[in-house]
Formats: structure tokens, sequence, C-alpha cells
């Protein structure tokens, strides 16, 4: 019966863990495709929307990761 409850924990974990890595993924691709689409409309010199966009998602993306990781209160 512990054995049972113990990998239905693990799982539990895992699953929270990979869920959190999918959510990162997906939000810096999004900000960097976004970033492309801009350079690519506003004709910019340097990839500033591209570049400018992925550092905001990977600080948003690390807020949240941070976030899940403090104890609720």
């Amino acid at each position: 019966m512990i054995f049972r409850k113990k990998n239905k924990q693990d799982l539990e974990g895992y699953a929270k863990y990979s869920g959190i890595a999918f959510q990162m993924i997906v939000s810096i691709g999004l900000f960097v495709w976004l970033g492309i689409y801009l350079d690519k409309k506003m004709e910019t010199s340097q990839p500033y929307w591209t570049l400018g966009l992925t550092v905001m998602a990977v600080i948003a993306s690390m807020i949240s990761v941070i976030r899940n990781f403090l104890p609720k209160k």
C-alpha cells in the first residue's frame, strides 16, 4: 500500500514539473515567434523585437517557476 502511494506522489510531481517546463517552452516560443514577426513587419535593421520579447519571456517564465516552488500560504 505504501509503495503505491509513493508512486502516485512521484507521478504527480513529475506531471507538475513537466507541465511547468512545457508552459515555459510554449510561452518562450510564442514570444520568439512574435518578435520575429514584428521585426519583419517593421523592417528593423537588427532583431530588436525578437531579443526584447525573448528576454521578457524568459524573465516571466522564471518568475512563474519561482512562484510555483515557493510554499503556498
